[in-house]
């Protein structure tokens, strides 16, 4: 029996134009080029499943959608403001996570497949929709990226751009791997995470549910796991439940309201149930080769419908002691998660000493800015000299074609050097991170990377080179040189009998 795909999806998304009823919205067209794609791949080929009908009535609810998202083994979201708006969608994939829950929540995100239809801000998204980047049918203006000014691929009944075809292609790829053209895919998400680090998001009470779900998308959007997957059990179990998701995490993070939250049976408030469970974490004894276990507490000093300030101490008092190793923190949310990301870098495992070798007569594209093209000229001269390919980008044209030929070039090459000079900050990080998600190149295995961080040196770009960002393998400190020698690339590449210089 082939795996069914359940769509979730908004009716407003799918209104064909006005007077123009006979034309397809964006949900048929979807699925019928979807189902086309999955034809031509051939078998197995997953069904999909939508409502087309209008049972959005709650007898019907339980009946129908209920059994539909039960049978499916997969989650197709098209996301959009309609979608969020709708009681109904989150209703589908709430019922959807339950299903699936035994797995854990690891397992529930890698069964959904997001498909964003329009930009919506990250931080409006579930938490169980946190960390994709999902599928993207339309086009922003990178002079002008506001919500609502993005350019879609398909509109008014029509395909506008040859990207929606090339996005609904790599959708049906990606789902007949998951469906068992590739016995490996059902767990590739979960191998492709970064390093291992986890974090115990403590559960709050009520009153500080949005702050934690703000956290818990930044944390997951930076390759981390959180636990504990799914909510804590009301009832005796609750505190082997925690104990479990504890014993897997490097440190606990505790947001402190007003409010203690439920209690379950012969329990104390599930706010100071978790404080203390990770108090008794921290005092057992750590690992040689690993940092103790830590508590980070967070009790803003301003909270909303509190009219006074409030001493951060004095509000943890109310829910336990203080731990020698504890950090407390009263800053408002957006600092919060600034010290916290921070923390985290600063606290980085560091990585083994070898890097793989590359080995000579490999490919390697380097990224890069025009701000750095006169580096990176230099940097594809020192790689030539190790009898390695330099590929470098294509920085004028059309921006589509630009996008194409350069992505293509990548997803060809065996590695990549993301050269990171005059361009800002913000350009290297996200390179960075994008670098994670090399499926979507249409590869079948990991890039190496490395971040060549070139002249001119920077206090930033030394911050930055206290760890190494997701999706890079190693970072070369260049900054003080001013062009770059063979030599310097050994780091990455493995010492120079991994690729010789060519003869002279």
């Amino acid at each position: 029996m082939p795996a069914q795909v359940f769509l979730s999806y908004a009716r407003l998304d799918n209104e064909p134009p006005p007077g123009r009823e006979r034309l397809s919205g964006f949900v048929t067209a979807l699925q019928e080029h979807l189902k086309h794609q999955l034809n031509q791949l051939g078998p197995p080929r997953p069904a999909l499943w939508r409502d087309v009908g209008n049972i959005e009535r709650t007898d019907q609810f339980e009946r129908v959608l209920r059994e539909q998202v039960a049978n499916s083994d997969y989650l197709i979201v098209v996301f959009s403001p309609n979608w969020l708006a709708s009681e109904w969608c989150r209703r589908e994939l709430e019922t959807f996570r339950q299903h699936w829950a035994a797995e854990g929540e690891a397992r529930v995100r890698e069964r959904i497949l997001l498909v964003n239809k329009t930009d919506v801000p990250r931080d409006t998204r579930p938490l169980l929709l946190q960390g994709q980047e999902g599928h993207n049918f339309f086009a922003l203006d990178h002079d002008r990226h506001e919500s609502g000014r993005e350019r879609p691929f398909f509109d008014v009944g029509k395909v506008l751009d040859d990207r929606f075809v090339q996005e609904v292609r790599e959708l049906a790829r990606k789902l007949r791997r998951l469906a068992g053209g590739d016995p490996a895919a059902a767990s590739a998400i979960a191998r492709s995470a970064p390093a291992g680090r986890t974090i115990y998001l403590a559960r709050p009470a009520d009153d500080m549910r949005q702050a934690f779900d703000r956290i818990a998308a930044e944390l997951i959007g930076r390759g981390f796991a959180v636990v504990p997957e799914g909510e804590i059990p009301n009832d005796e179990s609750a505190d082997d439940f925690i104990r479990r998701a504890l014993a897997g995490a490097e440190l606990s993070v505790h947001p402190l309201g007003e409010k203690r939250g439920f209690a379950p049976p012969e329990h104390d408030p599930i706010v100071r149930l978790q404080l203390a469970l990770a108090a008794e974490r921290a005092a057992q004894p750590a690992d040689a080769d690993a940092p103790g276990f830590r508590r980070i507490l967070w009790a803003p000093k301003i909270l909303g419908g509190v009219e006074s300030e409030r001493d951060p101490a004095q509000v943890l008092a109310r829910f336990g002691a203080q731990l020698d190793g504890d950090k407390l923190v009263g800053e408002p949310l957006t600092r919060f998660i600034e010290f916290l990301v921070r923390h985290l870098d600063q606290t980085a495992p560091r990585r083994a000493a070898a890097a793989p070798a590359i080995e000579a007569g490999a490919k390697i594209y380097i990224d890069h800015q025009e701000l750095d093209i006169d580096y990176a000229d230099e940097l594809a001269h020192a790689l030539q000299q190790r009898s390695i390919t330099p590929v470098l980008p294509v920085l004028q044209g059309d921006k589509a074609e630009i996008q194409a030929q350069n992505r293509k070039a990548k997803r060809d090459c065996d590695a990549v050097a993301l050269c990171w000079g005059d361009a800002p900050e913000t350009w290297a990080i996200a390179t960075a991170h994008g670098l994670q998600d090399w499926r979507r190149l249409g590869r079948q295995e990991k890039l190496s990377s490395a971040l060549v961080v070139a002249p001119p040196p920077h206090r930033l770009k030394e911050r930055r080179l206290k760890f190494v960002p997701p999706g890079v393998d190693r970072v070369l400190d260049l900054s003080n040189r001013d062009k770059p020698a063979p030599e310097d690339l050994d780091p990455w590449l493995g010492p120079s009998g991994a690729a010789r210089p060519a003869d002279e």
